[in-house]
């Protein structure tokens, strides 16, 4: 996964994780500001070895899936997810679409361009921004 770290913590059987993780929280909370501005959250989970897959399954295909995440996702994923006792399923190796959408400032302003406005009217066509962000100014929304 590009742009992603992880970092795994192991502790001993006996230890309370509940109470590890909050740690692992404050942690990162007190170094926060030492870390990377373009850090946008970090995350911590706290992992069970009932939460390893017992099952995992591979699709392959003649043709290109790489841009298949929309058809996994609704005709498989979604499938195995309906299944009595499935706790979760994961894809990997497909990437869900995304639009980038790249705003040259010296053509926005050599075509009179509002970006406040085109921001405006982008929200008003049932633009939908489920992931990602929109710059405007050098400010992110």
């Amino acid at each position: 996964f590009e742009n992603r770290a992880e970092v795994f913590v192991e502790f001993d059987w006996d230890a309370n994780i509940k109470a590890k993780s909050i740690e692992a929280r404050e942690k990162i909370d007190a170094i926060r500001d030492e870390l990377p501005d373009d850090v946008e959250r970090v995350m911590v989970f706290k992992f069970n070895t009932n939460d390893m897959p017992i099952f995992q399954l591979r699709v392959s295909s003649e043709r290109d899936l790489s841009n298949a995440y929309d058809l996994l996702d609704r005709n498989l994923k979604g499938e195995i997810e309906r299944v009595q006792g499935v706790s979760r399923v994961e894809l990997y190796g497909v990437e869900k679409k995304q639009i980038s959408i790249r705003l040259i400032p010296e053509r926005i302003t050599s075509l009179h361009i509002d970006t406040n406005e085109l921001g405006r009217r982008l929200r008003e066509a049932n633009f939908s921004m489920t992931a990602g962000h929109f710059f405007a100014n050098d400010q992110k929304f």
